[in-house]
């Protein structure tokens, strides 16, 4: 094989296997950008209702206010029409404005900008702690079993399980066998993206969202771990293949 035939098909190849890697991974989100407005600084973001430009990354994070109203998504790149889709996110809640229970939901997956699923909410809060829980609709229809503390980070699962209709939620899970909570009835919506919620109420919270993963499996993202987007992999691809073809030259 002369070297421009040896390029060419080990580009294929690596398209291809880079592709596998990505398989069960849709994207993977560490807020790495400069400090601004999340639309702004990240074109995978998108507003779909509220007040343009209130959501902020501030220090490789997402800051939620809830005294604002904008709502923005991210597309997995395909439309969930059967199986199990889970989302694994850092969070924690300020101490500041404790809240009470209004029952404010704040990730969630969706399909459109009002086919809401598998809802997480701050549903209970007081000066000493507050509750989380997970829901289909508006107000929780499980809540977690502990109360939570303030300023202290938690990682979440939402799992969405598109033939049930049933969503579970998980706090430090290790394993989708752990302690979860699940909703109370089933959902038909399919899905097509993750969503972050300001829900402008009356009782206020702030939550820090961070490392954000959504996969088909429990496994995919119970950690983080940045995974290169197709083209970044094409490059290293390119340059790796053509090194091995300058040395097959000479």
């Amino acid at each position: 094989m002369n070297n421009r035939l040896f390029v060419s098909a080990a580009v294929v190849a690596f398209v291809a296997l880079s592709g596998f890697v990505r398989a069960d991974v849709y994207f993977s989100e560490g807020f790495d950008y400069s400090d601004g407005s999340l639309t702004t600084v990240s074109s995978d973001w998108t507003r779909h209702s509220g007040t343009e430009g209130q959501i902020q990354v501030s220090g490789g994070k997402v800051i939620l206010t809830d005294s604002q109203s904008e709502d923005v998504n991210r597309l997995l790149g395909t439309t969930i029409t059967t199986g199990t889709v889970f989302a694994g996110f850092d969070f924690s809640v300020s101490a500041n404005n404790p809240g009470g229970t209004d029952f404010e939901y704040f990730a969630h997956f969706g399909n459109g900008t009002s086919d809401f699923t598998a809802r997480m909410d701050v549903n209970t809060a007081d000066a000493n702690g507050f509750l989380v829980g997970i829901s289909h609709t508006s107000t929780a229809q499980a809540s977690w079993g502990s109360t939570l503390s303030y300023d202290t980070v938690y990682r979440a699962i939402i799992g969405y399980d598109r033939d049930s209709g049933l969503a579970n939620l998980w706090i430090d899970a290790s394993q989708d066998t752990d302690t979860s909570i699940v909703t109370t009835t089933n959902d038909t919506n399919n899905v097509e993206g993750f969503y972050l919620r300001e829900s402008n109420s009356s009782v206020n919270e702030t939550i820090v969202v961070d490392d954000l993963v959504v996969g088909s499996t429990f496994a995919d993202v119970v950690t983080f771990n940045a995974v290169p987007e197709p083209s970044s992999l094409l490059v290293l691809g390119l340059f790796g293949f053509a090194g091995l073809a300058r040395r097959r030259k000479s």
